[in-house]
């Protein structure tokens, strides 16, 4: 447990600080505060709980706790999720509105908290709950339970997390270390699929989606999950563990994707996808897609460089260069 909160702590670029480039001063508040609550923590609590309950429940009365109180919705639920417990000022509301996306007022969304009997109670349960464990809402709960029956329905799909092989190695939650492009960087992989006698390394990451399980595509496009992909790639072969597997001629396979429907009303069966080379290079190096831009790690880490050595934080890198404008073209769809 203290592995992961140090992984948190860690004021290292990942794949999320990267992701935040959109909004500088968003940036600028995860650089300054690297334990504020952000989607990536969302995703590590439900997903680390999914995988807990599928690899050792032993562990879950010490690393886990369920709040009786169903999160609020909307706006609501982001803005009462990133709320510190000590709220004396306006000022300890700030951080919580600004990732919110409320457009309206600072002072009509404290009112309207504090006018909100489901989100002033889901706060109060939250904040009295243990704070050296992983605090779930009822309802995330609820989605971890529904995962895990899906994921090991599908004879597919458990073999990542539940090992009945010898010569398999499984690792979950592996944070990785390493330098990259100038910068120390960070990842934590939801898993590592090692088979000794295939000599193959397979990374993988557990992804819970409410728009089903096939339309994936979508969200690994707008999500960034294919720069996901790509730095975890790159972390691995930079870990010395698995360097020194592939130094015996082990393969470092495709990155995948197991993908499993959180609607509680769902039965569908979870899906493994894989990415392609071409997946990857966009990762890195960013692509096109029907005219549209998807950034790679490489121009995000020299986004990063700017603000940090200009310490402006106001506009995107591209727009600032561009005289605070961006070009419309609007009704473009070739592949650029």
């Amino acid at each position: 447990m203290s592995k992961i909160k140090d992984y948190y702590a860690s004021n290292r670029v990942s794949n999320s600080l990267l992701s935040a480039l959109k909004n500088p001063r968003w940036l600028k508040i995860k650089i300054e505060t690297p334990d504020v609550e952000d989607e990536e923590k969302k995703a590590f609590r439900i997903g680390s709980a999914v995988d807990c309950l599928l690899t050792d429940p032993a562990r879950w009365d010490d690393e886990f706790v369920v709040s009786d109180v169903v999160r609020p919705s909307g706006f609501m639920s982001k803005f009462v999720d990133n709320l510190p417990c000590s709220l004396e000022s306006t000022e300890d509301y700030q951080i919580a509105y600004e990732k919110s996306g409320y457009k309206i007022k600072i002072e009509k969304v404290i009112d309207k908290f504090k006018s909100d009997e489901q989100a002033v109670s889901y706060h109060s349960s939250v904040c009295s709950l243990d704070k050296n464990k992983y605090v779930l809402s009822k309802d995330e709960y609820d989605i971890v339970t529904k995962c895990r029956e899906l994921v090991l329905a599908n004879p597919f799909t458990q073999k990542y997390f539940i090992n009945l092989s010898k010569s398999i190695e499984l690792l979950h939650q592996y944070a990785v270390y390493f330098d990259y492009n100038g910068f120390q960087c960070k990842a934590l992989l939801d898993g590592i699929r090692i088979d000794h006698n295939a000599k193959t390394i397979e990374p993988f990451d557990l992804k819970t989606t409410g728009g089903g399980v096939y339309n994936f595509e979508s969200s690994f496009r707008e999500f960034g999950y294919y720069r996901q992909a790509a730095m975890y790639l790159e972390a691995i072969k930079r870990d010395e563990y698995i360097k020194s597997l592939i130094e015996k001629d082990y393969k470092v396979l495709e990155f995948k994707f197991i993908v499993v429907d959180s609607k509680p009303s769902s039965n569908m069966a979870s899906i493994i996808y894989k990415t392609s080379d071409n997946d990857i290079n966009v990762g890195l190096n960013g692509g096109y897609h029907n005219g549209k831009y998807y950034p790679g790690i490489n121009s995000l880490i020299e986004d990063l460089r700017f603000h940090l050595e200009t310490e402006y934080w106001e506009l995107p890198r591209d727009v600032y260069i561009n005289n605070g404008i961006i070009n419309l073209d609007a009704f473009r769809n070739q592949q650029e």
